[in-house]
Order: structure tokens, then C-alpha cells, then sequence
């Protein structure tokens, strides 16, 4: 009798011991952050964070339509009476700068053969360019022909004065659209399409004595 109260004390005693043991589990973990729970595996999932909170999303669409990247500019329709024919346009360059027509050469006709002759013009000499005025005397003329080139001299006696003698020829030289040229002292010079002409005049005791002297280039 007395052994089978010893081992009812002693079942009691170790089912006590257990009970104490487990309350003492329970209290410990009950203090513990979650997720620390002693020898358990499970652990407490963390908290999404909410989107609100967090500022608008940075790929967040701005309000209006939709915008499609591949979507076609098409350039507005140009009416062709806006183009330009490439003919007509304008050149800036040359705006505003009359046309200029071709000269015609002073001296048209075929050279004459070289040649000299004293107190006359010689065969051939262009009188209505550089020949003597009305009433003038011949002292000589002279004609020198040189492939493409022909030269023409004279010299003749006026009883004009030499101002109007050179008032003279720049008449003359003038309507044959020659275009004057300064020169050394009182020669009067012209220019032409492929002509060039010069006078000189002194006057002495006997008259105002004259020299034309031409430079005329086959047209």
C-alpha cells in the first residue's frame, strides 16, 4: 500500500512539474516581439506599405488622349499654285540690274590693206571714225593691218582752236555710243566694242594741228 502511494505522488509530482513548465513557455513567449515565438517556424508577414502614402507613381499618365509614338505627322497639302517653277524664280543676284544688250561693233566691215599717203586719206581709211573734220587739211594718214588688229593714224591742220577741235571729236565719239576714258593732259580718249581712239591738239602759228590715232579689233 505504501509503494502504490509512492507512485501515485510521484505521477502527480511529474504532471505538476509539466504543467509549471508550460505556463512558463506561454508567459516567455507572450512577452516576444512577433515572430519570435520560442522554437516556433512561423513567422508574421511584414505589412505592404500603402501607395497612397508613398507620392504618386512616377509612370503615372498625365490626363488627356492617349498618345500613340508611331502615329504619322502628316506635313499640310501645298497647293501647287504656291510651288515655284524652278524657271521663273528670281535670282537675288542679278535682281534689279538691267539686262545688257550686246554692242555692236564700231567697225564692221573686212580690214582694207595696209597703206600710207601724204596730204590724203589712204585706200581704205575709216573716215567716219577717225577721219579729218569738214574743211580740215590732210598731212598724212596711215593704215597698218596686223592679223586681227588694224591700227589707223592721221594728222591734219584745223583753223579751229584746240578746245573745239577736241569739243569736236568728243561730239563724234559720243553718238557712236563710245564711252570716254580720262587721259595725260588734254587728250580726249574713247572706248568701244573692240575700238579704242585717241586725240591730241596743239595749236600753232599756223593752225591747231591735230593726231588720231585707232586701234580697231576685227568683229
Amino acid at each position: 500500500m505504501t509503494a502504490w502511494r509512492g507512485l501515485v505522488v510521484g505521477a502527480v509530482a511529474v504532471a505538476v512539474i509539466a504543467a509549471a513548465s508550460a505556463v512558463a513557455v506561454d508567459a516567455m513567449t507572450d512577452g516576444m516581439p512577433p515572430g519570435h515565438g520560442g522554437g516556433g517556424s512561423t513567422r508574421t508577414a511584414a505589412a505592404a506599405p500603402d501607395a497612397d502614402a508613398a507620392g504618386p507613381s512616377p509612370t503615372r499618365a498625365v490626363d488627356g488622349p492617349p498618345i500613340d509614338a508611331g502615329a504619322r505627322v502628316d506635313a499640310p497639302a501645298i497647293d501647287g499654285s504656291e510651288v515655284q517653277d524652278p524657271g521663273t524664280r528670281e535670282d537675288r543676284r542679278t535682281a534689279g540690274v538691267p539686262t545688257l544688250r550686246p554692242v555692236a561693233p564700231v567697225f564692221a566691215g573686212p580690214f582694207p590693206k595696209s597703206g600710207a599717203a601724204d596730204g590724203a586719206l589712204v585706200d581704205g581709211y575709216p573716215d567716219d571714225i577717225a577721219g579729218p573734220f569738214r574743211g580740215d587739211t590732210v598731212i598724212e594718214s596711215a593704215i597698218v593691218v596686223d592679223g586681227d588688229v588694224m591700227q589707223v593714224t592721221l594728222t591734219a591742220r584745223s583753223a579751229a582752236s584746240a578746245a573745239d577741235v577736241r569739243r569736236e571729236i568728243d561730239a563724234r565719239w559720243a553718238a557712236l555710243t563710245l564711252t570716254p576714258v580720262p587721259a595725260d593732259g588734254d587728250a580726249v580718249t574713247y572706248r568701244g566694242s573692240g575700238i579704242a581712239l585717241t586725240l591730241t591738239a596743239d595749236e600753232t602759228g599756223t593752225g591747231t594741228i591735230y593726231s588720231v590715232f585707232a586701234v580697231i579689233q576685227a568683229a
